[in-house]
């Protein structure tokens, strides 16, 4: 018959895992073979500490066992059954799970990751991936819609061509553009003639400057004087359209 594996661990019968784990490394550092040379009885009784410990520190072989204990002493002391012969038998870990296998009721208890099992990554995975496929996407659309609830009417986006400006401030803030690159031009940047140039070539409508392409042509010289390449290209290509015959700018 089986071993009381809580007689020989010393544990109680209600002692935790923690418990029946502090016993069995108390036993095992004491009938270790290193430290009982020769001594089979010794070496005997450490395999049944190893087979209980297996067994007691495993919850559903735990419980198995627990239930065949409290049968057994529940139908020892019953005189019909002291004659009836019975067939010894060790429980371990890989005995206890072919049992419940047989009797066709297994459930495996198995976490979702398993550490060393393809399977179960493969599952923790594709979990995580269907988690951010739906919860990104919601949430990313959450942030948006409050992000444009919390956007103050004066700094929402206008469609194109529209100002939240007044004519007159507008016309105020293209003069101080206007005057902020004039005074950069005449102190000898190069880029700053440039843009001035274009200003100057265009116009500006809101302020009531006509196109002056006359007095464009000189800032981009002025710039070209100094290296600045788009000028270059620009009077180089405005060369070549005044050389074609036939041809106007």
């Amino acid at each position: 018959m089986r071993e009381d594996y809580y007689e020989l661990l010393d544990v109680e019968k209600s002692a935790n895992g923690r418990e029946i784990r502090a016993a069995y490394r108390r036993l095992a550092m004491q009938l270790h073979p290193d430290h009982n040379d020769g001594n089979a009885a010794a070496e005997e009784r450490f395999k049944l500490v190893c087979e209980a410990w297996h067994t007691l520190g495993n919850a559903d072989l735990r419980a198995d066992y627990d239930d065949w204990l409290e049968r057994h002493k529940r139908y020892s002391g019953l005189p019909e059954l002291a004659e009836m012969p019975q067939r010894r038998s060790r429980v371990s870990a890989r005995h206890g799970e072919e049992r419940r296998r047989s009797r066709g009721h297994y459930r495996p208890r198995t976490p979702l990751l398993r550490h060393g099992t393809r399977i179960g990554m493969w599952q923790y995975v594709g979990v995580c991936a269907l988690g951010l496929i739906i919860v990104v996407p919601v949430m990313i659309g959450s942030m948006k819609r409050m992000a444009r609830e919390m956007t103050p009417s004066s700094e929402k986006r206008l469609p194109p061509g529209e100002s939240p400006l007044s004519p007159e401030e507008q016309k105020r803030v293209l003069e101080r553009h206007l005057l902020q690159v004039r005074t950069a031009a005449e102190s000898g940047n190069a880029v700053e003639q440039f843009r001035y140039g274009n200003l100057l070539n265009t116009g500006i409508a809101a302020l009531g400057m006509d196109p002056n392409r006359a007095a464009a042509r000189i800032w981009w010289e002025k710039a070209a004087a100094q290296g600045y390449r788009p000028a270059v290209n620009l009077l180089k290509a405005l060369d070549r359209l005044e050389e074609a015959p036939g041809q106007t700018h």
